[in-house]
């Protein structure tokens, strides 16, 4: 079972709680997913978001260097 990435990484910790908020103020569904090593995984994130009814589902990434740089 991968292990869970809460509390890792305090630096992402802000800029998911700004998006999780516009989200919930907006009526829209917000989730975490990681690739790999952690949870939940996307597959998990994308499940648990249509349960709670969403219709439609973007998937973006924080990832924006180089593998093996960050």
């Amino acid at each position: 079972m991968p292990r869970s990435a809460t509390g890792r990484e305090p630096q992402r910790e802000t800029p998911t709680k700004l998006v999780s908020n516009k989200a919930q103020r907006d009526g829209q569904f917000f989730a975490i997913a990681y690739n790999e090593f952690c949870a939940p995984t996307l597959e998990e994130s994308v499940e648990s978001l249509i349960k709670q009814g969403a219709t439609s589902i973007t998937v973006t990434t924080t990832m924006f260097t180089p593998g093996g740089s960050h």
